[in-house]
């Protein structure tokens, strides 16, 4: 059996603290959603036409292009992407060769005669170019003389044609720049990307049914999306920050999904906006809330619910200094009552009436629900407060606390 897609491993209660009996009511969140599956754009590769004579002029292989030079890199930096990178010396010359043609939105001959060697180097664009949200997928064209290749040729499928695309690009621009500017430009990175998955979370509705929901306008244009959208807007936010970041692709708990990898503090980590959105989830305990247990983690935090596909090699993600409870000083060490007290002092201070809270192990995640939870010790803390809902999430040895008013 499946299982569901919205419910990230999560278990939601309630906890009602009666003084006089000092019992415990538990009550459920809601009802399951249907297993779905989400649409990731794939790739194209439909054979339009042959011919029978070599087109006049070309030779076997022609010569790379040098029309759109720079149109490879990344948007923002203006450096190669991660997938550019993890490509062979001949698959990075047909990368440039494909983005050309996706950016002039012409035909270009490519270095390959064989159209087998085109989808792992689209996989790579994909992977690297959020703002590619026009193109839909490829074609290749053959051409023969005798029965043998000699001339390979792409070009890509769009969405709208490009003065549309131009239109939208410039709507998206004023957005991402007002974006950008409300920013200290002395953040740190942990501090870029917390900003870009907030803002990803807080403005977009999770809705199959979105528009243009496999790209970034469904997040910065029409505010509902799914988890294509979620990460493509997130990543295209964290390149404008100057914080590189690519799409991964594959599935969480069986279903098709995407979600980021970034690279910060001069290492990997996977960040994961859709799991942030309580419209996802179903868990929307209070307006704008955001759900930090999927930003900054591992590939071992990830493994339970998260597998990649092979479209593009991905490293072994084992950081944990930016990890949002480990940055934020929320991760617990050892079970110990004046580092708990702490750590939830610090949480109430901003009046949020949220308490997160992360186990560095399992003992020490047992413990923290034991006595936080089944003993009720948490009321110890929280000054005359007598009824709380709570979400604990045993992949990741983490607690959520929300106070409830009245």
């Amino acid at each position: 059996m499946k299982t569901d897609l919205r419910k990230p491993n999560r278990t939601w209660k309630e906890i009602v603290a009666l003084l006089a009996a000092a019992a415990l009511l538990l009550a459920g969140c809601g009802d399951a959603v249907p297993d779905f599956v989400e649409p990731i754009p794939q790739q194209e590769t439909t054979q339009e036409t042959e011919t029978t004579e070599q087109p006049a002029g070309t030779t076997e292989q022609e010569e790379e292009s040098t029309g759109q030079a720079d149109s490879y890199l990344v948007p923002y930096l203006k450096t190669p992407g991660y997938g550019y990178e993890q490509l062979s010396d001949a698959g990075q010359v047909l990368y440039r060769q494909m983005m050309e043609s996706f950016v002039t939105r012409q035909e270009v001959t490519v270095s390959t005669l064989n159209q087998n060697d085109l989808g792992p180097v689209f996989s790579a664009v994909i992977a690297d170019h959020p703002e590619l949200f026009y193109l839909t997928g490829y074609v290749w064209n053959s051409y023969m003389a005798n029965g043998v290749v000699t001339r390979l040729t792409v070009s890509g499928n769009f969405s709208v044609d490009e003065e549309t695309e131009e239109a939208d690009q410039s709507r998206v621009d004023d957005i991402v720049e007002a974006f950008a500017s409300s920013l200290s430009p002395d953040l740190s990175d942990f501090e870029k990307v917390r900003a870009a998955y907030d803002y990803v979370v807080q403005h977009t509705d999770y809705d199959t049914s979105a528009p243009d929901n496999q790209n970034i306008l469904s997040v910065f244009l029409n505010g509902a999306s799914v988890c294509n959208g979620y990460a493509k807007a997130m990543q295209y936010l964290c390149l404008r920050l100057g914080v590189p970041c690519t799409l991964v692709t594959g599935e969480a708990n069986g279903d098709g999904h995407a979600w980021d990898l970034v690279y910060a503090g001069r290492d990997y980590y996977y960040a994961d906006p859709t799991f942030g959105d309580g419209s996802f989830t179903g868990i929307e305990m209070q307006d704008n809330w955001v759900d930090y247990d999927y930003l900054m983690v591992t590939t071992d935090d990830l493994a339970p619910t998260h597998q990649a596909d092979s479209s593009i090699a991905l490293p072994d993600c084992t950081a944990t200094a930016l990890n949002y409870y480990v940055y934020e000083g929320l991760c617990l060490t050892d079970w110990d009552g004046a580092q708990v007290e702490s750590m939830i002092e610090r949480e109430l201070s901003d009046g949020s009436g949220v308490i997160r809270l992360r186990a560095a192990d399992d003992d020490i995640y047992n413990s923290m629900v034991e006595h936080l939870i089944d003993r009720q010790e948490i009321y110890s803390y929280l000054g005359g407060v007598n009824a709380i809902q709570y979400s604990t999430n045993a992949d990741l040895n983490t607690m959520v606390v929300f106070l409830k008013e009245g």
